[in-house]
């Protein structure tokens, strides 16, 4: 220690250049001391040189940062977590904007995540690790031992999180870098793991998860070529043994693949080599890990008691806070549900959740006082081993009766856990599998005690809005926070770029990579406009939500889950489910009722039986229905259906919403005097080819002239004395520019819906070259303020589900993008029929109704005065509201049109009295 102090000491009195030679060889000393495992001297040392850096005149904020970054590092490695971050903070926080100082903040944001790891702050790990990526990847000369670890990190995080394409990605892109920089890299210890090895390591993991073959097998195959060559070090040899197990899981749980050997087999023999690969002393965990897949291998395979024993053994060797332990017993309770040993497996699954169960006091009876882990995967033991319970005992009232209560521990496990504003399928499975466990449970009376469907519902939206309710408030008040142009440019570019780039089936790399570049664009904003970020509501009440519903207002949530079908009813003075059934029968009576009304084929029949199936309960109280569609419900015109002998929508007012938060969506709508440059009524009117109109019924699918809709968007524009831009002038640079500006925007235009990537769905502005489409994904990057969006154009409701977004569709777009009421086509809708119907709703918008009124009597009006030939519900049904559905409050029409606002009102009135005599006239025929 002596001569660390002589060297501290001399830093004093050198000059500058030897002074930063000292510091230099302080930090070598500093290093060594960490590969030496001599972590208290390690700290001492750093926080010497701390201090006398705080001493000098002018403090280097390189070697501040670099001494603190040790400081949390010794801190870390002698399991002072929490005093680790503060180190790790502290250098981050002394880091300059030089490369230099952001190359020492990179690697102190990836080493901190290793802490927080260890506290189980599993999320905030990962947006350590990737904060570390986007600083590092930046750089002309990175750290790339550090890049190529964090990249590795990632690889594995996304894995655990279900991200299997990020991961994936990740993975190639290291090892496109590694091949032009691998010479760069520096490792600290002889006993490191070579990038390649590591590489192999990842892709195996990765495809055992996803099930992937052929890609498993192949990398697989690669790491044993390596190994065979005889040159692992330590670190090498063990990341091989654990390559080795982690094949072997694959073998095991993919039940749903055909392999060309006996799986069991193939899993005992990896094992096998696993263990012969291991050094068990040095890495019992390790060992221990092995153990319970072998034992799971004679599990599936019908040994039980082989398999019991070694996991009583198993567990008996480990300690009982070690995390895994709620995995080991759930293997036991697994083993004896599988030879039919139900008290057995129940006593188990009890046991298991008590050690989930992360509060000071022991878990009740009741598990009144469970207390959730930080462990995701916790979640699917719970839900998962019920539903397998279930499958095993069918009937058992019992069983029934633990896994009612299992199932609402297992979704208080996944709200605590889950931290993402997105889903994907592994996510999914983990919420599905609880709520419908919940669902299901309560239809057969069990668990009605405890979680209450109001808590359910509250569960159930606080969830899956998320995304989409922050997505809507940060488009609505992007003007607001004055967030310069030049970054929400620059989001458009690169949105436009990937949206290009998949069109042109770019390399997936390639698409990775813009993806990538936005995401950081988006972080960059939200950190440097923090306000910005905040403007999400994550606490949905379901009673506020109530006592803010209207009277005689029926709200109908269906909500499908793992195939079955269940539907909420929410009314002001109650929550009440139904359990509709499984997918197949309802898709199939719902595809029969849409290929016949598209068809314009005979569908009242058809319309009354598949009322009945959606609406079980008693809707005669309620005059105003608003339905939240999912899963097949999605394409149902309601309004159509045959309600008591006539089409629901002379009864009820009818309209929709993706989510209950955006049932009153009014509440984010600004005051049109705070928008800049506020225009009342925006219309964009294409003119398309020069191409004869087909004979027959024009659809505004079809790339022709759209005579009813320019004559559509025409009438509006001199209706409200808005702006239209027709042919030419409606380009998508246009709209672009002028829609954030807008209170009511109408698109009367063609519009194309991709069922492969439903993202590249799109506007279609003009089908001459340049061809202008306007993307499902560009639409996410237009910051709009209008209070409605009508796309008066084909299918712009419809869409295909993505398991981060939820339904994606173009009108769901315009909601992202801040619009909190659109009307939307389910259909390729006819021409001439839109037309009529679009401008009478405007028209009953301006007589001051709401816009779910408006849109009914549009409809009504047009099917009271058509030719029984065209007054099939495909005419009049196609087009929906969601959304926000209370009045529009336009202003007066401006001077611009005097003339044709006479001539609208003269219209209107000569209507009134024509109507208005000819009623007299049938009333005094029928006298004579």
């Amino acid at each position: 220690m002596f001569r660390y102090v002589i060297l501290i000491c001399s830093l004093c009195w050198g000059g500058t250049t030897t002074a930063q030679a000292n510091w230099d060889s302080l930090l070598k000393v500093t290093t060594q001391m960490m590969l030496a495992d001599q972590h208290s001297e390690m700290l001492r040392v750093s926080q010497y040189g701390d201090s006398l850096l705080q001493q000098t005149a002018h403090i280097d904020s390189y070697y501040l940062a670099a001494f603190r970054h040790q400081m949390g590092t010794a801190w870390h490695v002698m399991g002072d977590y929490r005093a680790a971050i503060q180190g790790y903070d502290s250098a981050i926080t002394a880091c300059a904007a030089n490369p230099e100082g952001l190359n020492e903040k990179g690697k102190a944001l990836f080493d901190r995540a290793f802490a927080e790891y260890s506290l189980e702050d599993y999320y905030q790990s990962y947006r350590s690790v990737e904060a570390a990526e986007a600083i590092l990847s930046q750089l002309e000369a990175p750290d790339y031992d550090y890049l190529f670890s964090i990249y590795a990190d990632l690889a594995y995080q996304t894995v655990e999180f279900g991200y299997y394409d990020k991961a994936e990605m990740y993975l190639k892109k290291a090892e496109k870098l590694f091949k032009v920089h691998h010479d760069k890299v520096e490792y600290l210890s002889d006993n490191q793991a070579s990038k390649e090895v590591m590489f192999q390591y990842n892709y195996v993991l990765l495809y055992s998860e996803t099930g992937d073959k052929t890609r498993m097998y192949h990398h697989l195959k690669l790491m044993q070529a390596m190994h065979q060559q005889g040159d692992f070090n330590e670190e090498e040899q063990l990341v091989y043994a654990v390559t080795l197990n982690h094949a072997a899981d694959f073998y095991l749980n993919h039940d749903q693949l055909s392999f060309d050997t006996d799986r069991f087999e193939a899993a005992h023999d990896l094992l096998k080599q696993a263990f012969a690969a291991l050094d068990k002393e040095t890495y019992p965990d390790h060992y221990q890990q092995f153990l319970y897949n072998q034992n799971k291998a004679y599990r599936k395979s019908g040994h039980y008691e082989k398999a019991r024993a070694g996991n009583r053994t198993l567990q008996a060797t480990i300690s009982p806070s070690d995390s895994r332990m709620p995995f080991f017993i759930a293997q036991e309770c697994l083993i004896s549900m599988s030879s039919g040993d139900k008290e057995a497996a129940l006593e188990a699954f009890d046991r298991m959740v008590q050690f989930i169960h992360s509060g000071k006091n022991p878990l009740l009876a009741d598990h009144s006082n469970f207390q959730p882990s930080a462990e995701l995967n916790h979640t699917d033991l719970m839900a998962g081993i019920s539903d397998e319970l279930l499958a095993a005992f069918p009937g058992d009232s019992l069983v029934r009766k633990h896994c009612a209560s299992y199932y609402q521990l297992a979704l208080k496990q996944f709200i605590h856990s889950y931290q993402t504003n997105t889903f994907n399928q592994k996510l999914r499975d983990f919420y599905e599998k609880a709520v419908n466990g919940i669902l299901g449970m309560r239809a057969l009376g069990y668990g009605t005690h405890s979680l209450s469907l109001s808590e359910v519902l509250n569960a159930i939206e606080n969830i899956e809005n998320r995304l989409a309710w922050k997505e809507h408030l940060q488009h609505r008040h992007v003007n607001v926070q004055y967030i310069p142009d030049s970054l929400l440019s620059k989001e458009m570019s690169l949105r436009k770029e990937i949206a290009l780039a998949k069109e042109k089936q770019s390399p997936e790399l390639v698409i990775f990579e813009l993806e990538d570049a936005l995401r950081k664009h988006l972080q960059a904003i939200r950190t440097q406009y923090p306000a910005h970020a905040q403007l999400v509501n994550d606490t949905f009440d379901i009673v506020q939500f109530q006592q803010s519903l209207p009277p005689k207002t029926l709200v109908i949530r269906y909500k499908r889950l793992q195939s079955t079908n269940f539907l909420f009813g929410i009314s002001p003075e109650e929550v009440r489910l139904w359990d509709l059934g499984e997918d197949d029968t309802l898709t199939s009576q719902i595809q029969q009722y849409i290929q016949a009304l598209q068809a314009r084929q005979p569908c009242d029949k058809l319309g009354n039986s598949l009322c009945e199936v959606l609406l079980p309960l008693d809707i005669s109280a309620y005059d105003q229905l608003i339905i939240l569609p999912d899963g097949p419900v999605n394409d149902v015109p309601f309004e159509a259906l045959i309600y008591q002998d006539q089409y629901l929508m002379r009864s009820h007012v009818v309209s929709y919403a993706s989510h209950l938060v955006f049932v009153n969506g009014a509440k984010s709508a600004l005051a049109p005097q705070n928008r800049p440059d506020h225009t009342p009524f925006l219309a964009f009117s294409p003119t398309y080819a020069e191409k004869p109109i087909p004979p027959g019924l024009v659809l505004r699918s079809l790339d022709v002239p759209l005579v009813g809709a320019r004559a559509e968007a025409k009438t509006l524009a001199e209706m409200l004395g808005g702006r239209m831009f027709q042919g030419a002038d409606a380009t998508k640079a246009t709209f672009i520019r002028e829609a954030p500006k807008a209170q009511v925007l109408h698109l009367a235009m063609h519009a194309a819906i991709d069922n492969q990537q439903p993202e590249l769905s799109y506007l279609l502005f003009s089908a001459t070259p340049p061809t202008e489409k306007m993307y499902i994904e560009e639409l996410y990057g237009v910051n709009l303020q209008a209070d409605l969006a009508v796309l008066s154009a084909c299918n712009t409701g419809k869409g295909l589900q993505d398991e981060g977004r939820g339904m994606v569709s173009l009108n769901r777009a315009f909601c992202y993008a801040g619009v909190p009421a659109t009307v939307a086509s389910l259909w390729a809708v006819p021409d001439r029929a839109t037309q009529q119907v679009m401008v009478t709703f405007y028209q009953n918008l301006l007589s001051g109704l709401s816009k779910a009124e408006a849109l009914q009597q549009a409809k009504l009006t047009y099917l009271e005065g058509q030719d029984p030939n065209f007054s099939h519900p495909f005419f009049w049904a196609g087009f929906t509201l969601y959304g926000d559905r209370g009045p529009i409050f336009l202003p007066q029409k401006t001077s611009e049109f005097p003339g044709s606002y006479w001539k609208w009102s003269l219209c209107l009135l000569a209507v009134l009295l024509i109507g208005g005599m000819a009623k007299i006239w049938r009333k005094f025929d029928n006298l004579r």
